[in-house]
């Protein structure tokens, strides 16, 4: 029996909270009576400025001390249970089926909530039959192997969702092959285009899940459900979307749902998808011998969330009569927790080392302060010790990008700790950076010492005067075994810092060595040595490493020193090396995320890069990621579904449909109030924008209202400066990114700073836009159509940046906070929505109000497209938004004479007829007989349109009895507005006798021209015998537009000269 909904019935809200090892609900515990409401508040605070970490508030019954954490008599006490930073989630229950109170045959009818269930099959003797509700379950029936049913509710669209269901089968075990149960449905669009949560279980019980799509391809691989056994037991699946993410888990329906999600994936397929309908398919694979099947389905719900967070404070609270207790605990998102003390991470070449896998054997940073007297292990142990003549100068050396200034030892020694129990694997590899000041190092300074357990125990990296580096191998006795020629590394040593990796290689009886470098920004890198081969020796196992053994170097500075029993490769650690310079925000942002082990999503345009960066710095960790994210200009936000961080890149808001759309003249759909503030809040038209230890870029908006022109001086608001440091990577992108931030800081549009969408209301007029209402996630797009129209005519098109939630008994609202949309309309190639505009384009002639075609012209003879296929093109002229349907270049009404010779006249002549008797294509021609005795011979067209300054090209055919020499021409006569003659442009040209000859010419208007005509004339007193042909003449220039009128209900008549251009001109994506 299908139940009343919202607002007929009290909002259907779930509000969760995870303790003692499961999500517990505790809505019935949320007081939303007597105007008490959950508020949830997401995104930025106004249309600029960074986003605080998300929170709610609500209040819940605590009469007996169940939501005390210290209450040892609340069932939720204890380790597990209630606590700091304890996980609530919220969301709004929009579909459900339990399946009872129904028995049905050939189909499922109505769900509770959501309407109709629609069936879909693939096998052999499938049909509506295998489709039915009884026992309080909704049941299909599989009949064969290698097929499936799927029932959906069409009625209802999601963007995100989450839907779970319970299944459970006739049977304790797959036979044959795998069963398919509970395959829950996501984002269909079609029986061919949908994302399933691919549930298997296999006949050895094992449970797996994945995620595909319809056609295959796969989001995430099968996954085996670790911990769950199937033997028969009812199955409980979820499965959601949460922007471009999808995420399912599976878990036995008696248990507690668990914390984590068994799957996680996101895809691009997932951007600007349409919403979509949800659904459950059954099915057996090939193989299976289970047929027929029944899957029976019961405890079936559609939710869209609202908020997911964590719980860091219960403060009690009570009336004065100490009965009414209840608390109202502080929920955040984990920006809240991530910003709380954290202690900077170190820098990117230290933590490689750290995280290298197989891991360091010994590490020494060497990232000491300049008052530090020994060296740490990079991996916790004994310290490197220090000795010698001199004092280790500590932070010396600031050369590497990846690494704290390193030091010098300045004539100390530095000796590594034993090596405890290293395996004899055939390999040893010691890295260390170096930094050898232009003016050289002592000759012979032995920069690093490798011992070893094998018969060459030990071995020296020394320097050779001239910038050369040599190796010198010792045995046991320190007697030399061998030394190495000269090597000159690639891009030199001197004032050139870099990393060295000395590699050991046990080959047979003999030691294989080579030595490998790497500079830091360098992509090559590579070694400095082919293999040399030492005989007859061994190598063993690394023992120790150390640095500066005899106290000779003095000038050179040395860091980051490592000993390992395998080789990884040089470049391992390339990134590492130079901080990541050159990396994505995208790319840093999850890799901090990762690296922390913080949950991250990410939303951004398919084929769009987001800002490449420089180096990173150390710094906290939300200091790093928002250093990141504003170097693209995006935005940090959480997700609403699940604990975690969410990246909007910047190009995830260029050109975006809308997921919202209102018309504020509609009822329930915009309440008041709604209005436009008129303020200069955003405005910034002169912005400096400087890369981080870098070059600097200035940008000024010089023309427009919002120009840095005095509104006294003419057009223009004034100086708004600002200011920004960026982490960018390359000095040339500051100047792109000062004028993109003009570009959106000279919006001329006024700013709605609020719209409120009242849900109770619209959800009676519109149940499907009250769901879209919901779908409307932070940095979406919403249109409002036909606002106020004294204030503005045209449809509004917002980003929602920020808003509050306020969810009651019987009351939802959502108040939006937003800013202009159309500063993120980008130019996309072959795409029917970006258009260029042409620039100076303006009206050549007068138009009523009601008039279906405009001419309109362009002093720099610029034109618009003809192309029917990028039809229509929405414009606006004098305020007036107008739709063009087509665009003619052609301005002569008769080229051909086909029809006759209207409107063309002619002088001079005694004969002036449409004739077939030549022709140079169609069937007619213009003929022109002379009189013999007028000084030119002529015809004249209509008059056309123009602007003064503008080109126009003139062509046509002429054929002549007898041959003319230079006094044939394609005229234009110039005409003021109100006819009056101003000039006539002309170049004249020769022909032979009986053919055709083409003639073109290109004139320009002069001043004071309104009107043109065109004028094929021959000159020079023509005999009468002279008889000539005109035809296919062409004027271009100007442009008629065939257009619908006063799109934006702007209803007037337009005058010459009025400025027409793109009602939403595009700009070049930054």
């Amino acid at each position: 029996m299908t139940a009343p909904v919202f607002p007929f019935a009290p909002r259907d809200v779930t509000v969760e909270m995870y303790a003692l090892g499961g999500w517990q609900d505790i809505f019935s515990d949320v007081q939303v009576a007597d105007g008490a409401v959950i508020t949830i508040t997401r995104g930025r605070p106004n249309a600029s400025g960074d986003a605080p970490a998300q929170s709610c508030t609500l209040r819940l019954n605590n009469r007996t001390g169940k939501y005390s954490p210290k209450n040892p008599m609340s069932p939720l006490y204890g380790p597990t249970g209630l606590g700091r930073n304890t996980p609530v989630r919220i969301a709004v229950r929009t579909a459900k089926d339990s399946f009872t109170g129904r028995t049905v045959s050939n189909g499922w009818t109505s769900a509770d909530v959501g309407g109709l269930w629609d069936m879909g099959w693939t096998g052999a003797g499938s049909g509506v039959g295998d489709f039915a509700v009884s026992g309080g379950a909704g049941k299909h029936t599989v009949l064969t192997a290698a097929s499936y049913r799927y029932t959906n509710l069409t009625s209802q669209l999601y963007h995100d969702v989450d839907v779970a269901v319970t299944v459970s089968l006739p049977f304790s075990a797959a036979t044959g092959g795998n069963v398919e149960p509970a395959n829950l449905m996501i984002g269909g669009l079609s029986g061919t285009d949908y994302f399933r949560a691919l549930l298997k279980v296999t006949p050895a019980g094992t449970v797996t899940l994945a995620i595909i799509h319809f056609d295959g391809t796969v989001v995430v691989a099968d996954t085996t459900v670790t911990g769950l056994t199937f033997t028969g037991q009812a199955l409980r699946v979820r499965f959601a979307r949460d922007a471009q993410n999808l995420r399912a888990k599976v878990w036995p329906a008696a248990a507690a749902e668990p914390y984590a999600w068994t799957v996680d994936g996101r895809t691009d397929r997932l951007f600007r998808r349409a919403p979509g309908w949800v659904g459950i398919r059954s099915g057996l694979a090939s193989g299976n011998t289970n047929a027929p099947a029944v899957f029976s389905y019961t405890n079936f719900e559609v939710r869209v969330p609202r908020y997911a967070g964590e719980i860091s404070k219960w403060p009690p609270s009570w009336d004065v009569s100490g009965n009414n207790v209840w608390t109202t605990p502080t929920t955040s998102g984990i920006r809240r927790r991530l910003g709380q003390g954290q202690t900077p991470l170190r820098g990117t070449y230290l933590r490689g080392n750290q995280t290298i896998s197989p891991s360091n054997l010994a590490y020494y940073p060497v990232e000491e302060g300049t008052d530090a007297t020994q060296i740490a292990s990079g991996l916790g142990g004994a310290p490197m010790l220090i000795s010698g003549p001199g004092k280790t100068q500590f932070a010396a050396d600031s050369s590497f990008p990846g690494s704290l200034p390193i030091a010098k030892p300045n004539n100390t020694r530095w000796v590594g700790a034993p090596i405890i129990g290293a395996a004899a694997t055939g390999q040893i590899q010691s890295t260390f950076l170096l930094s050898v000041p232009s003016t050289g190092e002592t000759d012979q300074a032995t920069f690093l010492q490798i011992q070893t357990t094998g018969t060459c125990a030990f071995v020296d990296v020394f320097y050779q005067t001239g910038g050369n580096i040599l190796l010198r191998f010792y045995d046991q006795t320190r007697t030399a075994i061998s030394t190495s020629a000269p090597i000159v590394p690639t891009l030199g040593l001197l004032g050139v810092p870099l990393m060295l990796s000395v590699e050991l290689t046990q080959v047979g009886g003999n030691v294989s060595w080579v030595l490998g470098l790497l500079y830091p920004g360098d992509s090559g890198g590579g070694f400095a040595t082919t293999p040399v081969t030492i005989v007859g020796y061994t190598i063993g196992a690394p023992v120790r490493v150390s640095a500066s053994p005899y106290t000779q170097v003095s000038a050179s500075a040395m860091g980051h020193i490592t000993a390992r029993n395998n080789i990884a490769s040089i470049f391992a650690l390339r990134s590492q090396l130079n901080a990541y310079s050159g990396e994505t925000t995208s790319a840093r942002v999850a890799r901090l995320a990762a690296e922390n082990s913080v949950p991250f999503q990410e939303s951004r345009n398919v084929g769009v890069g987001s800002a490449a960066l420089g180096r990173q710095g150390v710094a906290n960790l939300t200091d790093l990621i928002d250093d990141a994210v504003k170097a693209d200009l995006g935005s940090l936000y959480e997700s609403r579904s699940v604990l975690g961080l969410w990246l909007r890149t910047r190009s995830s808001l260029y050109n975006q449909p809308a997921v919202l759309a209102l018309d504020y003249s509609a009822d329930g759909h915009v309440p008041p109030p709604f209005l436009p503030v008129e303020d200069d809040a955003a405005t910034r038209n002169d912005m400096t924008v400087t890369r981080t230890n870098g070059s600097s870029s200035r940008v000024t908006q010089t023309t427009g209202p919002l120009a840095v022109t005095a509104p006294t001086d003419g057009a223009g608001a004034g100086r708004y400066d600002d200011a920004l440091t960026l982490n960018l990577a390359a000095d040339s992108q500051t100047a792109d990114t000062a004028g993109w931030l003009v570009h959106v800081g000279t919006n001329d549009e006024a700013r709605y700073a609020s719209l409120t969408v009242n849900l109770a209301a619209l959800a009676q007029y519109d149940q499907a836009r009250a769901l879209a209402a919901l779908a409307v996630n932070l940095d979406d797009r919403i249109t409002v159509a036909n606002p106020k129209l004294e204030i503005s005519p045209d449809t509004l098109s917002l980003l929602a940046r920020g808003y509050t939630e306020k969810i009651g008994q019987f009351e939802h609202t959502i108040t939006f906070n937003c800013a202009p949309e159309s500063s993120f309309e980008t130019l996309q190639l072959d795409t029917a929505g970006s258009k260029w505009d042409a620039g100076d384009s303006q009206l050549a002639a007068a138009a009523t109000s009601t008039a279906p075609t405009l001419v309109v012209a362009s002093p720099s003879g610029q034109q618009w497209t003809t192309n029917p296929a990028a039809m229509p093109i929405s414009l606006r002229v004098g305020g007036e938004m107008v739709s063009a349907t087509a665009v003619a270049n052609e301005m002569l009404s008769n080229t051909g004479f086909e029809a006759g010779l209207s409107p063309w006249g002619n002088s001079g002549t005694s004969s002036f007829t449409q004739s077939g008797t030549q022709k140079h294509s169609g069937s007619f021609a213009a003929r022109l007989v002379p009189t013999g005795a007028a000084a030119t011979v002529s015809m004249g067209s209509e008059q056309i349109p123009v602007v003064a300054g503008m080109p126009v090209t003139v062509s046509g055919w002429a054929w002549f009895t007898n041959a003319v020499a230079g006094n044939f021409a394609l005229a234009v006569n110039w005409l003021t507005a109100a006819g009056s003659f101003i000039s006539t442009s002309l170049v004249a040209g020769s022909a032979s006798a009986a053919t055709w000859t083409p003639f073109t010419s290109t004139y320009t208007a002069p001043a004071g021209a309104a009107l043109a005509q065109l004028i094929p004339l021959l000159s020079g007193t023509p005999a009468a015998g002279q008889v000539f042909y005109v035809d296919d003449l062409s004027f271009q220039g100007p442009q008629t537009f065939t257009v619908t009128r006063s799109v934006n209900r702007v209803v007037k008549a337009q005058t010459a000269g009025t400025a027409i251009g793109l009602a939403r001109p595009a700009t070049l994506a930054l």
